[in-house]
């Protein structure tokens, strides 16, 4: 059965299996929601810019007839959206989500317009859709950058989570060798940026302790 399996299908299982269960990690942050009834101390970002970034790359997928990030941007939009519906179900400030998802949906819509209605033929939409995801990508794969410096800052990794670092890493990984097998640009490259940023964490881990250093006692 294992015999006619390509390299390319191999890494698109890869991908798919391991990305879908780091969407399945906010089902974690879903359930602490719904055990403490409030959102206190959840952000709904995660969540919210994460659907964008998976509907951006559903509709590229289906511009360039790419099956793998198709399933997996369809499972992980249902995903973010069920999380987003129990953070509504929860939230107390319904106003304050209501111009968080407003902000969210200027930033989709327009674009999924566009490319619907305005580009001259599927290869330009999809070029310019794949501009966009890859943007939204590196953006979510730039977002530790702010938390490694807090690392430096402090001298300390407790902010940081290692299990989440190597998770990044490998699924980064995975994602730039499926792009190179199909040739496709707008996956390798945000991957590749990734997978080095999630590196760079690693070493972190054995420089400074989980545990802010104490401060002598005068």
């Amino acid at each position: 059965m294992f015999e006619d399996l390509s390299l390319v299908s191999v890494m698109s299982l890869l991908a798919t299996v391991c990305t879908v269960g780091q969407f399945l990690t906010g089902s974690v942050i879903a359930s602490k929601i719904t055990q403490q009834g409030s959102t206190a101390g959840v952000t709904v970002y995660p969540f919210l810019t994460t659907l964008i970034n998976c509907t951006f790359w559903l509709k590229y997928g289906v511009l360039v007839q790419d099956k793998t990030l198709v399933v997996v941007n369809s499972i992980g939009a249902l995903l973010q959206t069920s999380y987003l519906v129990v953070y509504y179900v929860y939230t107390k400030q319904k106003n304050t989500l209501h111009n968080q998802l407003l902000a969210g949906g200027a930033v989709l819509f327009p674009v999924l317009i566009y490319v619907k209605f305005f580009s001259p033929d599927d290869s330009v939409a999809a070029f310019h859709l794949g501009l966009m995801a890859s943007g939204c990508a590196v953006l979510m794969y730039g977002s530790p950058l702010a938390t490694m410096a807090e690392v430096l800052k402090t001298r300390c990794t407790e902010t940081m989570t290692p299990a989440l670092s190597v998770a990044n890493f490998v699924v980064s990984s995975e994602w730039y060798i499926y792009g190179r097998l199909v040739n496709d640009l707008f996956i390798q490259i945000p991957s590749l940026l990734g997978a080095l940023l999630s590196f760079s964490q690693l070493p972190l881990y054995l420089l400074y302790p989980r545990t802010p250093p104490r401060i002598a006692q005068l």
